[in-house]
């Protein structure tokens, strides 16, 4: 996550670091995580070689969290800038708490599914990365998540509004 601040601090990436390519970056955060399913296939995890699936899962979600860090400064910038400045504070603590209570529902799910597809790790990381891509798709569709256009504003802010009374 590191790599990924200062890659957008130092103005690399300053021209594909705006709300308007969220869904581009969603879909490669979606692609990036495919090596993870090839990491647990079971020919590669049975082999002689036990050190190649850990040189893969560990350079797979490094790429991972470059991309993730890189949709979290999305995210705040886009909350920062969309959202009226005496809400802002608020829509932060609101998307932290959404975050949080997510994350144990989401290891449940995902502990679940774990033990169901013992067998099957790659298709359920490959799953993974579909879906993940196809969230960059629909997100693609509600234009009014990253679109600048003062109509967009207004809309965003009638949202917001009505959540935080």
């Amino acid at each position: 996550m590191l790599l990924g601040g200062v890659t957008v601090g130092t103005g690399k990436l300053q021209k594909w670091v705006q709300i308007k390519y969220l869904p581009r970056w969603l879909g490669i955060l979606g692609i990036v995580s495919l090596p993870l399913g090839i990491a647990v296939l079971p020919n590669l995890i049975n082999s002689d070689n036990n050190l190649l699936p850990y040189f893969i899962f560990t350079l797979g979600f490094m790429f991972v969290m470059f991309i993730f860090s890189i949709i979290n400064i999305l995210a705040m910038v886009s909350v920062q800038e969309k959202v009226p400045s005496h809400l802002v504070g608020k829509v932060i603590a609101i998307m932290m708490s959404i975050a949080g209570l997510a994350t144990p529902i989401g290891q449940f799910a995902l502990g679940g599914l774990l033990e169901t597809f013992s067998n099957l790790l790659f298709i359920l990381f490959f799953a993974i990365s579909i879906l993940t891509v196809v969230t960059g798709v629909i997100v693609t569709r509600k234009k009014w998540l990253y679109d600048e256009t003062e109509e967009s504003f207004r809309h965003t802010e009638k949202v917001v509004s009505s959540i935080v009374k």
